[in-house]
């Protein structure tokens, strides 16, 4: 019976873990081919924990605001991913959907968008057009960003030179 368990275990891990496979970044070109969905949400509330060995590290609900790619007509969805998400803000998504949930595991598949994004910005545009104009907006706010924790760096590294 001990035996039993135990492979019923091994097999249920090995599921979940083919299930849910990680791969390495290998471009955006290729990114934007195999996601059959490429999507902006707004995250609502998290999630309780989902129940399993390998689930994932942010599990929130959404609100669908724009479909760049994929057939998927929803309002709202759940997102699963490893990316640290946050409620209120918004995302741009290289995922897969399925029955109600977007899987967007690897890191580099979630950019965000801001709380303040909006899709007057990419409306009217080819997909390669959208996806330039949000990676430029996310690079602005990433040089804000590191500009303004330079600025407390040096405030920080003067205060250990008194």
């Amino acid at each position: 019976m001990k035996t039993k368990l135990i492979f019923t275990t091994l097999i249920l891990v090995t599921v979940v873990t083919v299930a849910r496979q990680i791969t390495p970044f290998q471009g955006w070109d290729r990114l934007e081919k195999e996601s059959t969905d490429i999507d902006i949400v707004n995250c609502g509330k998290p999630t309780p924990p989902y129940p399993t060995i390998n689930g994932p590290a942010s599990d929130f609900s959404t609100g669908v605001l724009a479909v760049l790619k994929g057939d998927t007509n929803v309002s709202s969805a759940r997102l699963w991913s490893d990316y640290k998400l946050q409620q209120g803000e918004n995302y741009l998504i290289f995922g897969y959907y399925d029955s109600g949930i977007y899987q967007a595991f690897e890191t580099y598949r979630v950019i965000p968008l801001g709380k303040d994004f909006s899709t007057s910005l990419i409306v009217g545009k080819s997909l390669d057009d959208q996806i330039r104009i949000l990676f430029k907006l996310r690079i602005d706010h990433l040089n804000q960003q590191m500009k303004e924790e330079q600025e407390e760096k040096q405030r920080l590294e003067e205060g250990l030179m008194k």
